[in-house]
């Protein structure tokens, strides 16, 4: 090679040489200036001084408070009773709201009357895995007009300990529960298709009983269908209007809000069920093995919208509307007539 050439070829390795590390320059610096934006912008969030990773977390509002724990593995559960059925996902939302920073940070320019914190309307305390404790007091609410003719509503709160006001936004606040039923789960029972079920009963006054037999039958192509058959005693009822809204009612989840959870006797007959109706239903669930499950229903709540009813023997109390359980209690009460039409309530 030439010393003209090879002049030109280290003139280019310089050249590409430079252009790599101007590359390289650029990528840092934008990493850097990105990992500062990040940095700035975390800490310029305002904390309210709770734990983002709590192992304990109390609230109390309207006279009421509810202690959730965390265990080793992330699971939480009521202080009270680990057995309550407590919905993770609600739990989870909750936490999340904790690490919420505040939406402004001022002097007290009043009392704290005025920020309604000399009787806080709610407080949330936190503690971590070392033992450390924050308490978060939280007054009133105001409501301020945004320019585009929207508005947003705000909470005053406060750091107990401190002589600075916190504006929170609704995240946090609206997730506080009066009691613990709030944050039960509701989706106690999987919603079953009319081919799984093999048994339904009924027992009331009257007990009535449906089986399912299933009917292989050949279809116009040759194929072979298979076809769910539901009878009453020897009376093939498959197609009765009836049985369809039973059907219906006790085969999906109604469940509304808790009412009680592990009611003594005394609450139990208030509800209607020491001597409720008893609703059985044995299936194939979705792994094909052979299922139970039982439905207790007891008595119309005082404004009557509403049965209390018990998937688990009467250790929890749930809401149901009345409504849903229409031709279930009917049927309880009188038995099935295949005639009949269903309620159309």
């Amino acid at each position: 090679m030439s010393k003209k050439k090879r002049r030109q070829m280290l003139g280019l390795l310089a050249a590409l040489g430079a252009a790599v590390l101007l590359l390289l320059c650029v990528v840092l610096l934008n990493r850097h200036q990105t990992a500062k934006e990040a940095a700035d912008a975390e800490s310029s969030q305002i904390s309210t001084g709770l734990s983002a990773d709590p192992v304990q977390l109390s609230w109390s509002q309207n006279g009421g408070t509810v202690e959730l724990v965390c265990d080793s593995g992330g699971n939480w559960s009521w202080a009270e009773d680990s057995e309550f059925p407590l919905n993770a996902s609600l739990v989870q939302s909750l936490t999340s709201a904790l690490k919420n920073p505040a939406v402004r940070e001022m002097d007290m320019a009043d009392t704290a009357e005025a920020y309604g914190l000399a009787e806080p309307s709610a407080s949330v305390e936190t503690v971590d895995a070392d033992g450390s404790t924050a308490r978060l007091l939280i007054g009133g609410s105001f409501t301020e007009a945004d320019t585009d003719g929207s508005s947003e509503t705000y909470y005053y709160a406060q750091r107990e300990g401190s002589d600075k006001v916190l504006l929170l936004d609704t995240t946090l606040v609206s997730q506080l529960t009066d009691t613990v039923y709030d944050l039960a789960q509701t989706n106690r029972f999987e919603t079953l298709s009319k081919d799984q079920v093999t048994t339904l009963t009924i027992d009331g006054s009257v007990t009535t009983t449906f089986t399912v037999q299933a009917v292989d039958t050949e279809n116009d192509d040759g194929e072979t269908e298979t076809e769910y058959h539901w009878y009453c005693g020897d009376t093939d009822v498959t197609d009765a209007s009836l049985l369809g809204s039973l059907r219906a009612e006790l085969l999906k989840n109604s469940f509304t809000d808790m009412a009680d959870w592990k009611p003594d006797d005394a609450a139990l007959v208030r509800y209607g069920l020491d001597q409720p109706i008893t609703v059985t239903v044995d299936y194939t669930d979705s792994e094909g093995n052979a299922a139970s499950r039982t439905l207790l229903i007891g008595s119309l709540t005082g404004e009557g919208s509403n049965y209390y009813c018990s998937p688990d023997g009467g250790q929890s109390v749930y809401l149901v509307g009345a409504a849903s359980l229409t031709d279930a209690v009917a049927v309880a009460a009188s038995g099935f007539d295949p005639t009949a039409e269903a309620d159309q309530a």
